[in-house]
């Protein structure tokens, strides 16, 4: 906890003015001392967005299968960004990450820790986010030198996008 300058200066002045005899004709002035610290960035919570595909099973007499895709902002602040990245599918094996990144005006950088069918994996995820949904490239990718897997061809990608909706 940071005690004002001014409440020490305070004190002070009265431990010091009970020791001695004060004419009491003299006037003491006030001073404020205004400190300005330096305001932290800005802390945006929890957003999270959702996109639900149907689509008809060629098998099961084309019984419909809903996947799901979640993206959720879990905390922003300044430029820093983490969350969590699902992709569940209604019959098949899920992908889960975590990640971390940066948020550059609209445009997310992030690296996801990936954990699909088995294997663990570092790979790199773009989006664009707006006030009402993010866009998510999707695009071949292939491993760096660092072990992480990029898109091959960052302009030759598609997008997937998730609407906001209210977290849960």
């Amino acid at each position: 906890m940071k005690i004002p300058i001014f409440a020490i200066a305070c004190t002070a002045i009265l431990l010091l003015s009970g020791c001695k005899d004060k004419p009491a004709n003299i006037v003491t002035e006030e001073v404020t001392v205004e400190e300005t610290a330096p305001q932290p960035a800005a802390i945006v919570q929890k957003q999270c967005f959702l996109q639900v595909i149907e689509a008809k099973a060629d098998y099961a007499g084309g019984k419909t299968i809903r996947d799901s895709i979640i993206f959720t902002i879990d905390r922003q602040k300044g430029d820093s960004i983490w969350g969590i990245f699902h992709w569940k599918p209604q019959e098949k094996d899920k992908k889960i990450a975590s990640y971390k990144g940066i948020l550059s005006g609209t445009t997310g950088t992030i690296i996801a820790n990936s954990h699909a069918e088995g294997m663990v994996y570092n790979e790199e995820v773009i989006f664009t986010l707006t006030d009402s949904a993010v866009a998510i490239k999707y695009g071949e990718m292939a491993e760096g030198k660092n072990g992480i897997w990029q898109y091959k061809e960052k302009n030759n990608t598609s997008e997937q996008v998730l609407d906001k909706v209210e977290c849960k």
